[in-house]
């Protein structure tokens, strides 16, 4: 009885051997047949099934030999082609730096800044940092001339530059007056220039400047062009009338006649008590006088004589200077509306106060205004 149950066991067992034996094999062959081989790894397109060896060189050339590579490898651009080729090549899409001096011929000290830029290898402007500036000290100055703190470092392009100085008051309003000029140039900065001082571009400055245009104000403040700066006064005469048909808008207008319409804040009128009036004019027979005084600013200030062709002979005078004198009815300002006369102007008067004075005389035996000299309006601009 145990002798059979011990047989019947152990062929149970030995069955359960042999299958467990057989599925190990079975399952050897199939994980055998899922490995790739090293000819497969060669084929598979460059990629890196394990960390690559760089050869026994360490170079690149080494390891793309040795098939761990693509023959072309991607650029960095294919990998994130959102970046722009700029921001890849500059620091965030900036232009390298560059010094540029300015040697300053002009008397004065004088701050430069960019005024307009366009970089390197564009066609539109950009605006400049308003942060780059530089002083460069005048030449009449002495000590260390060109100074060595006139450069300043901007990114690769072509440039115009601002340049501005402050002056004693020139207006007597009790502060200092600003003015600036812009230099054209163009100066252009490229990678053929140095970065060392010492060979900097340079680009030469006045301040002021003996040519061109110059502005009121520091740069960026004003595009009023101040006509009068360096300039001493002078006076210029129009055949014309300014009320009618203004050469140019003038700031004040202050009728001849104060009991038509009294004058404006600053400006004091008077005449002789024997002059007539018309209309806000003031009528200046031979012997009569006019005049118009104030103490405020002007670039400019005048004086019109207007009638027809009956009016006679006036001198104008400023300060006590005759700087006008003639028989107004030869200036002929339209000969079919019969209108005559002339518009007398004192330029750039200097700070202070000042007086424009007209005089009729010597008379003329005419009719109409029998050879008087009619006054209409004193014109200021600022």
């Amino acid at each position: 009885m145990n002798k059979l149950f011990d047989s019947t066991r152990i062929r149970r067992i030995s069955k359960y051997i042999f299958l467990f034996v057989w599925l190990l094999l079975v399952f050897g062959l199939l994980s055998a047949s899922c490995e790739p081989s090293k000819d497969d790894d060669l084929e598979n397109e460059g990629q890196f099934v394990n960390p690559p060896d760089p050869g026994e060189s360490g170079s690149l050339e080494s390891a793309q030999s040795e098939g761990y590579l693509e023959d072309e490898p991607m650029s960095n651009l294919q990998e994130d082609p959102g970046v722009p080729i700029a921001d890849l090549e500059t620091n965030e899409g900036e232009l390298p730096k560059k010094p540029v001096g300015f040697v300053n011929y002009g008397t004065i000290n004088a701050t430069v800044r960019p005024w307009t830029y366009v970089p390197l290898g564009a066609n539109e402007p950009q605006t400049p940092a308003p942060t780059a500036s530089t002083v460069s000290s005048a030449q009449g100055t002495g000590g260390d001339w060109p100074n060595s703190s006139r450069f300043i470092s901007v990114p690769l392009g072509t440039y115009t530059w601002c340049i501005d100085w402050e002056e004693e008051d020139q207006d007597g309003d009790g502060y200092f007056d600003y003015y600036h000029y812009i230099d054209t140039g163009p100066t252009l900065l490229d990678e053929n220039d140095s970065d060392e001082l010492e060979f900097a571009e340079e680009v030469a400055i006045s301040a002021p400047p003996d040519t061109g245009v110059i502005y009121k104000g520091k740069c960026g403040v004003s595009d009023v062009i101040a006509s009068c700066y360096g300039k001493s006064t002078y006076f210029q005469a129009f055949v014309r009338c300014v009320t009618h048909e203004p050469i140019y808008p003038l700031d004040i207008l202050a009728w001849a006649d104060t009991a038509h319409e009294a004058s404006p804040a600053g400006i004091d009128i008077t005449f002789s008590s024997s002059a007539g009036s018309w209309y806000g004019w003031k009528i200046l027979y031979e012997g009569d006088w006019i005049e118009a005084t104030t103490s405020d600013s002007y670039s400019a200030m005048g004086v019109q004589i207007f009638g027809d062709r009956s009016i006679g002979y006036g001198t104008v005078y400023f300060d006590g200077m005759v700087v006008w004198a003639g028989d107004a009815s030869e200036s002929v300002i339209d000969s079919n509306e019969g209108w005559y006369g002339v518009y007398v102007e004192i330029m750039c008067p200097s700070p202070g106060t000042h007086t424009i004075r007209v005089e009729a005389g010597p008379g003329k035996e005419v009719s109409g205004w029998g050879g008087a000299v009619p006054v209409s309006i004193f014109g200021y601009r600022r």
